[in-house]
């Protein structure tokens, strides 16, 4: 994909013909726009052809939505990192120091709050429950919030053997301390590591694009959480990629319910239902 557009792609991406879309604002000069330096003209020329977002951030310009993203988190990042494998994107944020793990006591969301807005992540055009709005930064920032939280866990004295195992750990480059070429999907945590009793701990990660307190678990996660019981352990980072802003929440074993409790009623959090897979027989 170029850096530029022409008044010719313009008009082809619209489905109109050249002389529409000069007439649409003909004070402005269309040939030629800076894709990454000239978003919000872009943006408004799209509104004025009659596009909806969705269809430049997930389909015609993931580039321009990519930039404009991450400058909404607070960082300067250029046309050229853009360009780059999320891999190597993510090495950016290698070895921050900031800031330290804290202890949270969650607890069970208001009823009045369940619905499935804003203060879930998801209110704003097409943000997703971590933040993100593609593919391409959900790798991002699930790759950034599993490296930061693995060099927290390498740094604390009273546990060793920290080991990264989720996939992401793969994806790293290979001079980094954590990676690890085996590292691999499914087995419910990302990071594992034994503490000063010699038991085996395991760590699921997640992140988070903004600072909302909601994120997406998987089955296997909980099976997993429930078959290690304190051994098992959930750390939520927010703000992932502002290292100003972060935070890194030790959450504990959400799923050690007490009696009479279970996922959709307990004192520690809501469980809010996204969507149902539909199976049939013909």
């Amino acid at each position: 994909m170029n850096d530029t557009v022409d008044i010719k792609e313009i008009a082809s991406l619209a489905g109109l013909e050249l002389e529409a879309v000069r007439k649409i604002n003909e004070e402005v000069n269309f040939d030629n726009i800076n894709r990454y330096e000239n978003v919000p003209l872009l943006s408004s020329l799209f509104h004025k052809l009659g596009m909806s977002r969705e269809q430049i951030n997930l389909h015609l310009y993931p580039e321009v939505e990519m930039k404009q993203w991450l400058i909404e988190q607070g960082e300067n990042i250029s046309t050229k990192e853009l360009q780059l494998p999320p891999e190597q994107v993510a090495m950016k944020y290698a070895n921050q120091c900031k800031p330290a793990i804290e202890n949270i006591k969650p607890s069970r969301v208001p009823e009045k709050m369940q619905s499935t807005g804003r203060q879930y992540g998801i209110g704003n055009g097409s943000l997703k429950y971590d933040g993100q709005k593609n593919n391409r930064q959900k790798l991002i920032i699930g790759m950034v919030a599993e490296m930061i939280v693995y060099e927290k866990l390498q740094e604390d004295q009273n546990i060793e053997n920290v080991k990264w195992v989720s996939r992401y750990a793969a994806r790293v480059e290979p001079a980094y301390s954590g990676y690890n070429p085996h590292g691999t999907d499914g087995l419910g945590y990302d990071i594992e590591y034994t503490d000063r009793t010699g038991n085996k701990n395991f760590v699921e990660v997640k992140g988070k694009a903004d600072n909302q307190n909601c994120f997406e678990i998987t089955i296997p996660e909980i099976e997993k959480a429930k078959q290690e019981k304190k051994f098992y352990h959930i750390i939520f980072v927010t703000n992932t990629l502002n290292e100003e802003l972060r935070r890194i929440k030790y959450l504990g074993n959400l799923f050690m319910f007490e009696e009479g409790e279970d996922l959709l009623n307990n004192k520690r959090f809501s469980a809010v239902t996204k969507s149902y897979e539909i199976r049939f027989k013909e």
